[in-house]
């Protein structure tokens, strides 16, 4: 059986937010402010063959590299992770 986090999703989700770069790129920087005071910014990256990167830019909530994951991943998170500094590399198969 492969174990998904979508209840512990549930709980976290509302303090973080997964964007891409070029969402990210084009914000005004008061936007970007805003957003960091209040919210984890997870960054949407690279896909490569059985995973996909995620770069944490900004962790206003204090959240666990774990719970970065679950974010990362939107609840799924059944084939794991792993850190690489601030970079959390999600398994998708």
């Amino acid at each position: 059986m492969i174990k998904t986090w979508y209840e512990e999703y549930e709980k976290i989700k509302d303090k973080a937010i997964v964007v891409y770069g070029y969402e990210w790129e084009s914000m005004a920087d008061e936007q970007k402010e805003k957003i960091l005071a209040e919210k984890t910014v997870i960054m949407s990256g690279d896909s490569e063959y059985a995973c996909k990167r995620y770069q944490i830019i900004g962790n206003a909530n204090n959240l666990s590299d774990h719970e970065c994951a679950i974010i990362a991943d939107g609840g799924n998170l059944c084939f794991g992770y792993r850190m690489e500094g601030q970079e959390i590399v999600v398994y998708t198969d």
